[in-house]
């Protein structure tokens, strides 16, 4: 279990990452985060996806892009 400076750290991160959001890569998670519930829900979902798998920011935002885009989808 993650401390809470490990989970500010990581929500930090996260913060960096989004406010430098690639909308050419990630065109759907970008445009979820213009809001602030948006971006609380992409927050939630990429801390989901790293502690579950072990995956990096980067590679959960690009999970996150592929179940939201369908021209990225995966079968």
């Amino acid at each position: 279990m993650a401390t809470q400076a490990q989970l500010d750290r990581i929500r930090e991160l996260i913060a960096i990452e989004l406010d430098h959001c690639n909308k050419e890569e990630w065109p759907y998670l970008c445009n979820m985060t213009r809001t602030p519930e948006g971006k609380k829900s992409v927050e939630k979902m990429i801390i989901e996806q790293c502690s579950q798998s072990g995956c990096t920011i980067s590679h959960a935002l690009d999970r996150i892009e592929r179940a939201y885009n369908p021209n990225r989808m995966e079968d």
